[in-house]
């Protein structure tokens, strides 16, 4: 089970512009250093493949859906992120013998 559920659309919803949360509830503004250290220990999380969220999501749409705010936030914020980058869990990624 994933954060998200077992439903398929989540990717697909991300994709159109996110869940139908209204504008006037999405985070704006000023980042909070909480805010900042939650965001970045997701995206190691999202990087190490250890979180339960749907194969394929790419890193800006989850990172919009957790924070709650316009994906535009945070791409200005995170400038250096790769935010193209697609999800891949850990337990998939092959592992590298020597």
């Amino acid at each position: 089970n994933s954060f998200y559920g077992d439903d398929d659309s989540y990717d697909d919803e991300m994709d159109r512009g996110g869940p139908s949360i209204p504008e006037t509830e999405l985070r704006k503004g000023k980042w909070t250093i909480e805010e900042e250290e939650y965001t970045r220990r997701l995206v190691q999380y999202f990087n190490q493949g250890l979180l339960m969220i749907p194969e394929g999501t790419t890193l800006r749409a989850f990172l919009s859906d957790r924070l709650q705010c316009d994906r535009m936030r945070i791409t200005k914020k995170f400038r250096g992120i790769c935010f193209g980058r697609k999800y891949q869990s850990c337990e998939r990624t092959p592992v590298k013998h020597a």
